[in-house]
């Protein structure tokens, strides 16, 4: 199936805020997931850190 420049440019500026928004809400997520999982990395490293500085 042909897709005419028209229908294209319609479609792209039609739907680049949604996709800019998904963008945005998945590099959210990302990061928010990203940061849970150092979050937990550190509460269990950091006691271990701490019982050899002492």
């Amino acid at each position: 199936m042909e897709y005419s420049d028209s229908f294209v440019s319609n479609f792209l500026s039609g739907n680049a805020d949604k996709l800019i928004a998904g963008y945005k809400i998945i590099k959210d997520i990302i990061k928010i997931d990203f940061l849970i999982s150092l979050n937990t990395f550190i509460a269990d490293i950091m006691p271990e850190i701490l019982k050899k500085i002492k």
